[in-house]
């Protein structure tokens, strides 16, 4: 991990002109350096909320066709064979449904006979999204969905499909979170929900609130339906 951004002189007598100079470097180099890190961080930022912006797209246009089929019986063969080819020609979702009575009673993976409880609703966006984040399918608790509801339909992902990027990089941390709920959906590493504050201040806020540097970027595209923002912190 890098070493905290401080510079700490001590001036004695004798060796003022000296240690002034040293100083003014030493200043000058950890703009650069901030600089430069703020740069890297806004565009890893960028690339996640691209990322986010297509995962959303996708649970979009899945919505769009399952409502459009006008399916009488939403598990049925036709209903199957339309959920399993949404999720087939998906980038990001895992696995598309349909929700009654707060339990997934079929999807892309089958039908689930009685239904699959899908837990408590986390937070309700403004546009009525209802959102899960940690949700077993039945697949282990290592493997658990963040599952997006909307008019009984839900869209789920795997949160390390969309977190799946600069893996080469350990000392970074990444994050989704719901802009009006400030709770995080899907996260690797180190996530301050704290944070999520800054953006009170703009759509786009980069900060060093002391032990990290923090670049916050909204989405323009869901800004009123499971608004997913990018967080990104390095330790500096």
């Amino acid at each position: 991990m890098r070493k905290r951004i401080a510079t700490w002189v001590t001036l004695a007598a004798g060796l003022l002109a000296i240690l002034s100079t040293i100083s003014a470097a030493l200043y000058l180099a950890h703009r650069q350096s901030v600089a430069e890190e703020s740069a890297a961080a806004s565009a890893m930022t960028l690339e996640l909320l691209r990322r986010a912006d297509a995962m959303g797209a996708e649970a979009v246009d899945a919505y769009r066709q399952l409502d459009e089929a006008h399916l009488t019986d939403p598990c049925s063969d036709e209903g199957l064979v339309l959920m399993r080819d949404i999720g087939m020609r998906s980038n990001f979702l895992q696995a598309v449904g349909y929700v009654r009575d707060e339990r997934l009673q079929c999807s892309s993976f089958g039908r689930y006979g009685e239904g699959l409880p899908l837990g408590p609703v986390t937070y309700v966006s403004s546009l009525g999204t209802r959102v899960r984040p940690s949700v077993d399918l039945g697949l282990g608790k290592d493997r658990l969905f963040l599952v997006f509801e909307l008019s009984h339909y839900a869209a789920a992902i795997r949160a390390s499909t969309i977190l799946d990027i600069f893996t080469d990089k350990p000392d970074i941390s990444l994050g989704l979170f719901g802009r009006a709920s400030g709770i995080p959906l899907a996260v690797r590493g180190i996530f301050d929900p704290a944070w999520t504050k800054h953006l009170d201040k703009g759509n786009r806020v980069t900060f060093f609130d002391g032990h990290y540097l923090v670049v916050l970027q909204q989405s323009p595209n869901h800004s009123g339906a499971c608004l997913q923002c990018p967080a990104f912190q390095l330790p500096a």
